[in-house]
């Protein structure tokens, strides 16, 4: 299976639901909700990483300790991926041609990105992004709960990775498949 990157809105939300104290059950946004639990199933059934310019992102989120969080997710968990320095012109080029598509170039970068590591696709739930760069894209552009729902994994599959009995989240069903 291809890997899948993540953007900075779903890595956040990944590390929001592999916090200790993550109970769906009192998450109040049931759209954010489903984006938490699907990005933690993700990260439990499928390959997912994260390119250089989420990573930037990440590093300037103002909260210090949710910004020492999604240190730690991308330093230990979850790979780093780089354009290879062949690619770099290509992706320069690439991000430019999408700017005509949408505004943010951080968001064009992060697909080029994408399309120069040959993911399977961007997570993201920026559905502005989704909606104009999606049309031109070479990759796909789905939000955590639909990627979930488009792999179509059986019930009952075990994860390639599982939380540890020790950690809070081992003893919860929540994430479960």
């Amino acid at each position: 299976m291809e890997i899948a990157l993540l953007d900075t809105m779903i890595l956040s939300y990944l590390a929001e639901a592999m916090a200790g104290d993550y109970d769906p059950k009192r998450d109040p946004d049931v759209k954010l909700r489903e984006e938490r639990v699907a990005a933690f199933r993700l990260f439990l059934w499928c390959r997912v990483g994260v390119g250089k310019t989420a990573v930037e992102q990440a590093m300037r989120t103002l909260d210090a300790g949710h910004r020492r969080r999604l240190q730690q997710l991308v330093m230990v968990q979850l790979p780093e991926l780089q354009v290879p320095d062949e690619a770099l012109g290509w992706a320069d080029s690439r991000t430019r041609v999408l700017t005509a598509f949408h505004s943010d170039s951080e968001d064009c970068r992060i697909l080029a990105e994408a399309e120069a590591l040959r993911a399977r696709c961007v997570v993201t739930f920026d559905l502005r992004m989704q909606k104009r760069l999606g049309p031109h894209s070479q990759v796909g552009l789905l939000g955590a709960a639909m990627y979930w729902r488009d792999l179509a994994i059986p019930r009952g599959t075990p994860p390639n990775l599982r939380p540890a009995w020790g950690n809070s989240i081992g003893g919860d069903d929540w994430w479960e498949w």
